[in-house]
């Protein structure tokens, strides 16, 4: 889901359903996450990255959703 969402964000065609100013900061948030994933979430347990793949799912969710009313 963190590269999913990365990789939606870092698109063109979707640059005018994400706001301007929290668009670094998500880029960030999802580096951070992926940080964690090979450090400290490595010996986390499945519950832990269950409530993280839904909270990322979530927002995801939410972006989407403005692009498909878009269309």
């Amino acid at each position: 889901m963190i590269y999913k969402m990365r990789s939606w964000l870092r698109e063109d065609e979707n640059a005018e359903f994400v706001e301007a100013d929290t668009l670094e900061e998500r880029i960030d948030n999802l580096t951070a996450l992926e940080d964690w994933l090979y450090e400290d979430g490595a010996s986390a347990n499945y519950s832990v990255y269950q409530d993280k793949y839904k909270e990322l799912s979530k927002e995801f969710e939410k972006l989407e959703t403005r692009k498909g009313w878009y269309d």
